[in-house]
């Protein structure tokens, strides 16, 4: 077994819910970015990573041509509400997502989520949660949280953390009707939930 992926199966038991026989594109993505983004010696925080999970999110997800102006608009990685992040996607602002070049932009509450592709929400916005999801109906918009229950309840991808470990929860339904594609590489970590629950 390689050094790399010596590591790899390392990192997943220690910080994430999946399988070490699920391994794919997508978590092994992910553990580059977050040694990259954090560094070897140092402990990755709960944020670093669910950044880097969210940026892995724009690799494995096909957005349609209606989400974006022009072709020259940037991607938009979107938080509403208190910033839990602080820096955590200082590191993936040089990177591209569907080609284009990243912008982290903070939302306040109340104040129009337009003209983003990724919208994490807050958990300060739990009261608002049903109001914001139902704001975007059916745009293209790949909503996130950790909020608990996020992805039953309408959201598209829900980070769920169980101890120091990170899953996915994935609503396939909400995700078809805003127009969006999520790759099997993606779903193969991914518990479904909602009415297309495998």
């Amino acid at each position: 077994m390689s050094s790399e992926f010596y590591v790899l199966r390392r990192f997943l038991t220690r910080y994430s819910l999946f399988s070490w026989h699920r391994v794919t594109a997508f978590s092994f993505g992910l553990l580059l970015l977050v040694s990259t983004q954090a560094g070897a010696e140092r402990p990755v925080s709960e944020y670093e990573l669910k950044a880097a999970f969210i940026y892995n999110f724009t690799r494995f997800t096909e957005w349609p041509n209606t989400a974006f102006d022009d072709e020259n608009q940037s991607f938009n990685i979107c938080v509403y509400g208190e910033d839990p992040f602080g820096d955590a996607f200082s590191s993936f602002l040089d990177k591209k997502a569907a080609g284009r070049s990243i912008v982290y932009r903070r939302i306040p509450q109340g104040e129009s989520s337009a003209g983003c592709q990724i919208l994490y929400i807050s958990g300060s916005e739990s009261a608002q949660q049903r109001q914001v999801l139902a704001q975007l109906a059916a745009a293209p918009v790949l909503t996130v949280s950790d909020m608990k229950d996020f992805a039953s309840q309408g959201g598209m991808v829900g980070l769920v953390r169980k101890d120091r470990k990170i899953g996915i929860q994935i609503n396939l339904s909400s995700v078809h009707s805003a127009g969006l594609r999520v790759s099997a590489k993606l779903l193969s970590v991914a518990e479904v939930v909602g009415e297309e629950e495998r």
